[in-house]
Parts: C-alpha cells; sequence; structure tokens
C-alpha cells in the first residue's frame, strides 16, 4: 500500500470513528429515555418499548464492538491524532 493510500485509509477510519461515537451518544439518549418511560410508566405500549430497548441495545453492542476494531486498526500516532480530535472538540475548537 502507498504512504498517501495509508494515510487516506486512517483519515478514513478515524472519521468513521468520530462517526460511530456520534451515533453511540444518540443512541444511549434514546436508550435512557425509554428505560425513563418504563420506570414512570408513561407508556402505554410497554412491550413495544421495551423491544425498541432491546434492538437499541443490540445496535448498541454492535457499535461498540466496530469502535473497538476500527480503534485497534489505528497505528500509535494516528491514535494520538484522533485523541487531539477529541480533545478539540471537547474544548469547543471544531
Amino acid at each position: 500500500m502507498v504512504l498517501g493510500q495509508s494515510h487516506n485509509l486512517a483519515l478514513h477510519t478515524i472519521s468513521s470513528i468520530l462517526e460511530l461515537e456520534k451515533s453511540l451518544a444518540l443512541l444511549n439518549d434514546n436508550i435512557r429515555s425509554g428505560e425513563l418511560q418504563l420506570m414512570r410508566n408513561d407508556c402505554t405500549y410497554s412491550s413495544d418499548v421495551l423491544q425498541q430497548l432491546e434492538g437499541s441495545r443490540a445496535r448498541y453492542d454492535q457499535i461498540i464492538d466496530s469502535l473497538h476494531r476500527k480503534r485497534a486498526a489505528l497505528g500509535v500516532d494516528k491514535r494520538v491524532h484522533l485523541t487531539l480530535l477529541h480533545q478539540t472538540i471537547f474544548f469547543g475548537f471544531a
């Protein structure tokens, strides 16, 4: 693999990791919301909510597995780059 292709692949992987992390955060919010509905008995259709929660939790686990694989595929220097991106986003510079 040519050096430029390797760099582009790493950038693509980092981009996909960031997107998966956003999806994971949204999915986590949906799971928490469904759990709160069940706890407060806000649901008329609790069996539907339970099915949605099961599906969401399964998807959450799939995303976690995918994130682990993608992070493992990055080299050390690219993981450092990802960490710096997280810090930049966290501090609001992006």
